[in-house]
């Protein structure tokens, strides 16, 4: 997670900071959750990024279950591989109280956000073989002995 916006503001001010964003960072997916804010701007955001040239595809992914079913897929691959943040991000503080709280604490906004960042990389992003633990022994580089080949010894070179 390289950056993260948020605060109640009017549309025309979001969709600035949505634009500035894509600009910053250049992402390749940028994930909406397909409610009526989104379904209202959306033409006007597609104009603003279009005069912008704040491009990149997007993905609107249907409100579904509660917020916790929501974020499973994000929560599994955070568990797997924890969450990479700017250790001296302002928000830092704020996200990491909202977290621990979800989903019963006060605010939820940043927690459905990533959310729609797993949906997202599940959707793009292809599992992957974990890779293997260098504490453990790889018995595939043994080779058996003569008398292996014949099924009379345990012994190996």
């Amino acid at each position: 997670m390289v950056d993260l916006w948020r605060k109640q503001a009017s549309s025309g001010e979001w969709v600035e900071s949505y634009c500035d964003m894509v600009l910053k960072w250049k992402p390749h997916y940028w994930a909406h959750e397909k409610t009526s804010i989104i379904s209202g701007a959306g033409p006007f955001l597609a104009q603003r990024a279009l005069e912008r040239k704040a491009w990149t595809a997007t993905e609107t992914f249907p409100t579904r279950g509660d917020k916790g079913v929501r974020c499973q897929s994000i929560r599994g691959r955070m568990e797997l591989s924890g969450l990479y943040v700017p250790a001296d991000a302002p928000w830092l503080p704020d996200l990491r109280v909202e977290l621990v709280q979800f989903p019963f604490g006060a605010h939820d906004d940043q927690c459905d956000a990533l959310g729609l960042a797993g949906q997202l990389l599940d959707k793009h992003v292809k599992a992957r073989k974990p890779l293997p633990d260098p504490e453990e022994k790889n018995f595939d580089d043994y080779k058996p002995t003569t008398s292996d080949l014949l099924g009379n010894s345990f012994m190996t070179m």
